[in-house]
């Protein structure tokens, strides 16, 4: 009767094979469907933050657009030292302080004008050198004292 033993072990090693392997399966699929969860995780994460970024450059934009030329022109003047601000300015140095409706661009030659013009400034012509033209100077509004 020792074949029927045999058999019986046989069957139990067979067995015992085929929960072995079906716990391995059972165990990869629960890896997989842990990576999953967490790549799906960093993927959600990555689009808030994408999100976030892209919500936070609109809100510096309609920042940016909010802020007219007069506002900055009367700002920049007024943080510059008191010595300073009755000196003439380039119309150039003038628009690099400041900027225009979109980040990283000048205000407009026209409103940056109206702008100086309207804030009291007046513009003057210097003929000095003839050879190279003439440069124009603004000059600012005079102050009480």
């Amino acid at each position: 009767m020792s074949y029927i033993r045999d058999w019986i072990q046989q069957m139990d090693a067979q067995t015992a094979a085929a929960e072995q392997r079906e716990r391995e399966r059972s165990e990869a699929a629960a890896r997989e469907l842990e990576v999953r969860s967490q790549a799906e995780q960093l993927r959600r994460q990555r689009l808030a933050a994408h999100r976030l970024k892209v919500a936070l450059r609109s809100l510096e934009r309609a920042r940016l657009r909010a802020d007219t030329v007069a506002v900055q022109l009367e700002r920049w003047w007024s943080a510059l030292p008191p010595e300073q601000r009755s000196l003439p300015r380039a119309f150039s140095d003038i628009r690099a302080a400041l900027h225009g409706l979109d980040i990283g661009t000048s205000p407009h030659n026209t409103a940056l004008a109206d702008a100086l013009r309207a804030a009291g400034w007046r513009r003057k012509r210097d003929w000095r050198d003839r050879e190279g033209g003439f440069r124009n100077w603004w000059y600012p509004p005079v102050e009480p004292d």
